[in-house]
């Protein structure tokens, strides 16, 4: 994905999303922007943070994340207190409008709501209702009609959003569903979709009957009983096995169908949550050993001996010729101590086509 619109479209819905009465109390109190989260709400989520929450990386997706690290890490019932319920309300809200957004994109990819794609299959990650880091479907999604819609009907109501605040809301992500369209993965789901015929469907469903009984309930408890991640790690490699043993038509359909929803994933979930919950990217300056690696995704590597600790999900611009673009950190590792600083390796992925945005 490079093209500029995705991007100017996102900033753009993002700064629709960030002013809102709901979403505005809700980022407020995400440790990454309170200066010294030692107490309170920022606290609390900061320590489910380190326990695995991925709050900082994915801060749209914290509903779903806080009620499960709040059990597994067993949080005392004192450090729940009434600012933190108000704060888990908002954070309701916000994941209403969020998967509202998603589902409504969803509806103007290629083929919808007719898909034949083994992703869909009842039990995979993108289709369960139990833990998994992957942006599920939620049941019944495809019968909602949104392919109807004109813009999401029902983001702006949660989101708590004045009448000014909902055109802009509608008219932002309206660009953002026109700028997925021109990427290059949309145009090959478009392409794969209308090229298949009877043969590939009839592979495709023979795939997804498979996935029904390998993923069932029994078979995956019979895999793991009671570890979370365990049982997401076993739900993504059985569907990859079983995409495996595609071919011809119905392979290509499969891998465009999993480029397309991961252009969505990433622009509407991974970059927007971004820069709706902290802003412009931060610039970082200082690096050094600096490594590009080229391709359809490229990426880059650096270390930094001082300044902030770089988590993974942060949007990051740094001052180098070679890398103009902004970036997103995939993950950072601590590599020593150097004066008393940590000194960090950082991977990051190139956001192709923002060179040239004042972003």
């Amino acid at each position: 994905m490079s093209t500029q619109a995705v991007w100017r479209a996102i900033q753009a819905q993002a700064m629709a999303w960030k002013d809102t009465p709901a979403f505005a109390r809700f980022s407020a109190q995400l440790p990454s922007n309170v200066e010294q989260p030692a107490r309170g709400v920022p606290a609390l989520l900061a320590k489910l943070d380190l326990g695995g929450a991925k709050i900082a990386a994915a801060p749209l997706r914290a509903y779903a994340m806080v009620p499960r690290m709040l059990q597994a890490m067993n949080v005392s019932k004192d450090e729940i207190d009434s600012a933190f319920i108000s704060w888990r309300a908002d954070a309701d809200r916000v994941h209403a409008a969020h998967q509202d957004t998603i589902a409504w994109l969803r509806s103007r990819l290629p083929g919808y709501p007719r898909f034949h794609a083994p992703h869909l299959a009842r039990g995979t990650a993108h289709t369960t209702e139990q833990f998994t880091y992957c942006l599920t479907w939620a049941p019944g999604e495809r019968s909602r009609g949104l392919g109807t819609d004109a813009a999401p009907p029902r983001t702006a109501t949660p989101l708590q959003a004045t009448d000014e605040q909902c055109r802009t809301i509608a008219l932002t992500a309206q660009a953002v569903a026109e700028g997925l369209r021109a990427t290059s993965e949309w145009q090959r789901l478009a392409q794969a979709t209308a090229t298949l015929d009877e043969p590939a469907i009839e592979q495709l469903a023979k795939t997804r009957k498979a996935l029904h009984e390998r993923l069932a309930p029994e078979r995956v408890d019979n895999h793991e009983p009671r570890l979370a991640l365990p049982r997401d790690a076993y739900r993504r490699a059985v569907l990859a096995e079983e995409i495996a043993k595609l071919s011809g038509i119905a392979e290509e359909y499969s891998n465009a169908f999993e480029g397309a929803l991961r252009v969505l994933a990433f622009a509407a979930d991974d970059v927007f949550g971004q820069f709706a919950a902290h802003g412009p990217p931060a610039i970082v300056a200082g690096h050094s050993e600096l490594e590009l690696e080229e391709g359809p995704h490229p990426s880059v590597a650096f270390s930094l001996i001082k300044g902030p600790l770089l988590r993974p999900g942060r949007l990051i611009r740094i001052a180098d010729p070679l890398v103009q673009e902004v970036l997103r950190v995939s993950d950072n590792t601590i590599t020593g101590q150097s004066a008393g600083s940590s000194s960090q390796r950082i991977n990051a992925h190139v956001l192709q086509g923002t060179a040239t945005l004042s972003i």
